[in-house]
């Protein structure tokens, strides 16, 4: 995943084929449920989706990568599951 982003934000893109090949793995298979939330995204304006991969929106996806980027990431994904509120009474 370390790898995955570093492309992201330095290339702005991602080739399932190319970087699957890299890391011995199906990438489409790998990050299945990833690639589903980056619809989302697409209909935001923040990234083009295309069978060969996706690639950042140049003004947009390029300035909120990071929140792109937040969807492959364990850390983060954990993160967020342990959010806890404060509750009163």
């Amino acid at each position: 995943r370390k790898q995955f982003l570093e492309e992201l934000y330095c290339q702005g893109s991602i080739d399932w084929s190319s970087f699957g090949n890299r890391m011995g793995i199906d990438a489409q298979y790998y990050f299945a449920s990833e690639i589903e939330s980056l619809k989302a995204f697409e209909k935001d304006g923040l990234v083009d989706l295309h069978r060969e991969g996706f690639s950042l929106t140049p003004l947009l996806g390029r300035l909120l990568a990071r929140l792109v980027g937040a969807q492959f990431d364990r850390h983060f994904q954990s993160s967020r599951s342990q959010i806890k509120f404060s509750q009163l009474g």
